[in-house]
């Protein structure tokens, strides 16, 4: 197994945690519920778009200058806020996970 497929598969797992970093232990219930539903429902969404021009891109076909697939992200609209929000939300756990293990370390 590569472990570009490793390192996503962790992210996947690990990604309902990466919108909780600023999370206390004194914030309400509904706090951090909402914490964890936001960060789900925006990979829910540019999930599938981001997959099919990755795919475009990976895959290049002979019969086309450009594929529709690259564009179905950018036509949705809201789409480059949403995908803003997913990448700080993976930049925000990949580094408290960084922090958290220096820490443990030290």
């Amino acid at each position: 197994m590569r472990w570009s497929c490793i390192v996503v598969l962790g992210l996947g797992v690990l990604a309902p945690l990466a919108n909780t970093a600023s999370l206390t232990p004194d914030d309400p219930p509904r706090q951090t519920a909402n914490a964890f539903t936001s960060f789900r429902d925006d990979l829910r969404d540019v999930r599938e778009p981001l997959r099919e021009a990755r795919n475009a891109v990976m895959h290049v076909s002979e019969e086309a200058y450009y594929d529709d697939r690259l564009f179905k992200i950018m036509n949705k609209r809201g789409s480059a806020a949403t995908v803003r929000r997913v990448h700080r939300g993976y930049a925000r756990l990949l580094l408290t996970e960084l922090q958290a293990r220096r820490h443990a370390g030290s």
